[in-house]
């Protein structure tokens, strides 16, 4: 009976997944209402009350009390700052519900399971770019509007650029493990950046410079490293030479200056006078008139900055007053605004527990190994998104807190039947 009770859990676990590869087109494209999205936060509470009664090894406990006591510390903001209620709930919600899923994962699945996911993701790639392709030359979408099976909404490419980063990772560590041969990894290396360059994803360019150097530094020598050299020298030529071609006044973007004043121009996101990617913290605290020393430290509570697109109620005063600002499209400024500092070293602190036991766990066998590294390369490259956009805060989070689970997966002692 215990055993037919977990598979059951772990079919909710890949119905969040799937789902989340297909809602946003379901939403732009055949007309879903947008709250539907909402049934994973139903499955979300049922996997909650089963991973609060479940028995689990020492190293999931200390991540659950890692979790526990980010937990607190914005419980205590909100009787400190005494925001509304039902805003603290809704920022509860929209935060700490990837933390449910991580320990429902981390709990539920095993090694099987997680291969069996990727090995669909690399589908959907593949997928994906020939979708992009009749999207760009015969619908005409492009950039922010250009999604492939994740819709056409704006920011769908944020979606998109998770699944990127997620396969190429782990196709890169694959082939130096001698899982693939150079061709597949080819594969999938060209699809990314096919699609990076038809939806203007800039940020691809950084992400697999960095995606390739971590391979590099953690993993053993080989002669297969040159194959990976050529592959992704050749891309990120391929990035720089057509960007520029497709979308013209990215012409300077790819030098040196550009690069610098992109990152740091005062004219922000938009180029309309909104916050920057890099400059956001500062910008907040010299513009923004309702910040105290207090603030800076503790924020002003989870919640007080929130924001919703389908309930007005859930609009905060701070939001309908910034809303100009666009502090909501750049997650780690979202998170300042709300809990500080501080906050914010304890949420850089969880990836940064999830890089090292990643590192620490090991695993006999190659394919548990490059599930690992995946992991770790993942969890740096959650610094970028938290820049970047607020992938990490939408639906798309869901994928990443899911290869973020690796490491407690492959720790675990299969004391049960394995389920595919």
């Amino acid at each position: 009976m215990k055993l037919v009770i977990k598979k059951s859990k772990v079919n909710y676990i890949y119905f969040i997944i799937y789902f989340i590869l297909f809602v946003m087109y379901f939403r732009s494209e055949l007309g879903l209402p947008s709250f539907f999205t909402y049934l994973i936060d139903v499955i979300n509470i049922f996997l909650f009350f089963y991973i609060i009664n479940s028995k689990v090894d020492k190293m999931i406990r200390n991540i659950e009390f890692y979790i526990l006591g980010l937990l607190i510390y914005v419980i205590i903001g909100l009787f400190l700052f005494r925001q509304p209620f039902i805003l603290f709930l809704w920022g509860l919600r929209s935060n700490f519900r990837f933390y449910i899923f991580f320990i429902a994962c981390a709990i539920l699945l095993n090694k099987t399971n997680v291969i069996k996911v990727i090995s669909f993701l690399k589908r959907m790639l593949i997928a994906n770019g020939i979708m992009c392709t009749f999207q760009y030359f015969i619908q005409g979408y492009h950039r922010d509007i250009l999604g492939g099976f994740f819709g056409s909404e704006s920011g769908c490419n944020g979606y998109m650029n998770v699944l990127l980063i997620i396969v190429t990772s782990y196709v890169v560590i694959q082939y130096i493990n001698k899982e693939i041969k150079l061709k597949e990894l080819m594969l999938f290396v060209l699809i990314s950046v096919y699609i990076s360059i038809l939806s203007e994803l800039k940020v691809f360019f950084v992400e697999l410079i960095i995606i390739v150097l971590l391979a590099f530094v953690i993993t053993k020598f080989s002669l297969k490293k040159l194959g990976i050299v050529v592959v992704s020298s050749l891309s990120l030529c391929i990035i720089m030479t057509w960007i520029p071609k497709i979308y013209p006044e990215w012409s300077n973007t790819f030098s040196l200056n550009g690069i610098i004043e992109n990152l740091t121009s005062s004219a922000g996101y938009t180029g309309q006078g909104d916050l920057n990617r890099l400059t956001a913290i500062t910008t907040i605290n010299n513009q923004f008139s309702n910040i105290s020393s207090v603030n800076k430290l503790f924020g002003s509570g989870l919640g007080s900055w929130e924001y919703s697109n389908t309930f007005e109620f859930l609009n905060s005063h701070n939001y309908l007053t910034y809303q100009l600002s666009h502090y909501n499209w750049i997650s780690y400024a979202w998170l300042y605004l709300e809990l500080g500092y501080i906050g914010l070293m304890l949420y850089y602190g969880f990836f940064i527990v999830i890089g090292f036991n990643s590192l620490k766990v090991k695993s006999v066998e190659t394919k548990g190994d490059t599930l690992l590294k995946t992991a770790f390369i993942i969890s740096v490259l959650c610094f970028i998104l938290s820049i970047f956009n607020v992938s990490l805060r939408m639906e798309s989070g869901y994928l990443i807190y899911f290869v973020l689970s690796i490491p407690y997966i492959i720790n675990k002692k299969d004391k049960e039947k394995l389920y595919v």
